[in-house]
């Protein structure tokens, strides 16, 4: 499968900063990179310098533009390329990709693919493990089945369970 990635980025503070180095760098640990088409970032008027990540294709706006029109920025920059992804994935830079997050969301995806078109994620910056802890996958699968029941409550119990 291919997927272009798309993000958009204000940094203003070295807080935000230190989430959006956490962000690619998690994207990049746990992410096949067979599976990446591209990563485009929309740099929306950041105050602080936005370091570098191989592979990774910062676009800076002007002047701030907002999440909306960078995020239709991303999308038009990624027509522009030749590599015709099996989907889209469009993130905010402060979140946390754990391990095999993309094939639980297509697999969740392809449940529903039939209904929706567009799924969101358990990717969330309140999924972080705390100093000391190692990464939660448990916590990740548990946030991503409460989406579902939330949103697609007759799905769930047809759910097979999802490949560890």
């Amino acid at each position: 499968m291919r997927v272009n990635f798309l993000g958009v980025a204000k940094i203003d503070n070295e807080y935000r900063l230190s989430l959006y180095i956490q962000t690619l760098s998690s994207l990049l640990k746990n992410t096949d990179s067979n599976d990446i088409g591209s990563i485009i970032i929309i740099d929306d008027c950041s105050e602080l310098t936005l370091p570098p990540f191989k592979g990774v294709t910062v676009i800076r706006n002007d002047q701030i533009r907002g999440v909306g029109y960078s995020k239709n920025l991303a999308y038009e920059e990624q027509l522009k390329l030749d590599n015709d992804p099996d989907y889209l994935y469009f993130f905010d830079t402060d979140v946390f990709f754990t391990k095999n997050w993309l094939d639980k969301l297509v697999h969740c995806y392809n449940c529903v693919s039939e209904r929706f078109k567009i799924l969101g994620g358990g990717c969330h910056p309140f999924l972080l493990p705390r100093e000391g802890e190692s990464e939660s996958v448990e916590y990740f699968d548990k946030f991503l089945n409460t989406f579902l029941i939330a949103s697609f409550p007759s799905l769930v119990s047809s759910l097979e369970p999802i490949p560890a």
